[in-house]
């Protein structure tokens, strides 16, 4: 929101170089837009009064979505910069785009009183400026005029600032008690909502041909079976011990024998 803003801010700036005159009259009039100083390139703008629609030979705002400076020039020119049709701000460059339901807010807070923010008076300060350096342009008499003016009020403003610092001192402000009453409420959290991590489940992933094919089971070679191997055959084992203990007597007469033909 903030960079369309500046996009927009940047085109108003620059149609005060630009002129509209209108050529063609009529239910929709016709304005040529051209730079200050030449003759062209001209941009015709197309003007709806009725139905507070204009179009310009750029078509910036059906490409971009943000008026063009030439259509602004014209809206300076009307005095139509104040408030600029609904139609001509988009929904998705204000901060309803990402409107949301705010919970967990007690019914209890008390409601302060809205406060214009330094951005919006700054906004309305510069659009009527705009205006007026239009008409203190028009002659050398309005240009004196108007810059005398403008340095009385200047310094009426640098003295309201230096009245204000000294009661700002002395008088707690309205935006620290309205912080800590709202520091004084209960704040509860609750759990972030879920939201799926991006990309595709592996579940969901295509296997190649050769993953889908089983893989060949080992078997022991003794018994044949696929639980094991043949180093911890339980078969094998069995007849191992068995082997052995057959083996145990013959070995132990046999050896009686030899100490017999010893002696």
């Amino acid at each position: 929101m903030r960079k369309m803003f500046m996009k927009f801010q940047e085109e108003l700036f620059c149609s005060k170089k630009y002129k509209a005159s209108k050529y063609r009259e009529g239910v929709k009039k016709i304005y040529k837009v051209v730079a200050r100083g030449k003759e062209s390139p001209f941009y015709e703008v197309c003007l709806d009064i009725v139905e507070t629609k204009v179009i310009c030979k750029c078509h910036m705002f059906e490409f971009v979505g943000t008026i063009c400076r030439h259509i602004l020039a014209v809206f300076v020119k009307k005095s139509l910069v104040h408030f600029l049709p609904s139609h001509y701000i988009l929904e998705r460059w204000t901060i309803n785009a990402k409107k949301h339901i705010v919970h967990d807010i007690s019914s209890d807070v008390v409601q302060a009183e809205p406060q214009v923010s330094s951005t919006m008076m700054r906004n309305s300060l510069m659009l009527k400026f705009l205006e007026v350096a239009e008409e203190g342009s028009q002659s050398e008499k309005q240009y004196k005029h108007l810059g005398q003016t403008l340095q009385k009020v200047h310094e009426k403003l640098l003295a309201m600032q230096d009245v204000y610092n000294v009661d700002e001192l002395g008088s707690p402000n309205n935006t620290t008690l309205n912080n800590q009453v709202l520091s004084n409420l209960p704040i509860t959290l609750q759990d972030p909502p879920n939201v799926p991590s991006k990309g595709r489940p592996k579940a969901l992933r295509q296997k190649h041909p050769k993953e889908k094919q089983l893989m060949k089971k080992r078997k022991c070679s003794i018994c044949k079976e696929t639980a094991h191997v043949r180093t911890n055959c339980p078969t094998h084992k069995h007849s191992w011990d068995v082997a052995n203990t057959s083996l145990t007597p013959h070995w132990e007469s046999v050896h009686q024998q030899s100490q017999t033909k010893v002696i």
